[in-house]
Formats: structure tokens, sequence, C-alpha cells
């Protein structure tokens, strides 16, 4: 099970960029492609990218539709 993240900025103010890039990216995943979540995730989500906001980073979603003819 993954760490809970407390909702608290000031602790979030401490990690890495590469720590909050890679907690958003995993809970992203899973609210978005895999649907397995709870409330606490997207609050935790909702935190990390306040922090990477604030730090500079912008966030973009694109999803890629790949249609090819069958042989």
């Amino acid at each position: 099970m993954a760490k809970k993240v407390k909702h608290n900025e000031n602790k979030l103010s401490t990690w890495t960029v590469r720590q909050l890039k890679s907690r958003a990216v995993g809970l992203h995943g899973a609210i978005y492609q895999t649907e397995c979540f709870g409330t606490h995730d997207m609050l935790d989500l909702a935190a990390v990218e306040a922090e990477l906001n604030r730090r500079g980073y912008e966030f973009t979603e694109s999803k890629v539709l790949s249609i090819q003819k069958a042989s």
C-alpha cells in the first residue's frame, strides 16, 4: 500500500521536484487510468499539483489514440 501524504503543503515544500512528479504520475494513473482510488488520493493529487504549480510547473494531459487498418 502506498504511503499516505498528509494534506499539509508545508511538508510537500520539503519534497524534491522528482518526488513530487513521481507522486503526481502515480496518483494520476490510479485515479484516471486504473480508476481505483479514494477521496484521499484526489486530495493528495491536488496538494501535489498545487506545490508543483507554486514551483512553476504546469500540467498537460494527452491521450493517444492509434487507429490502424487491419491486415
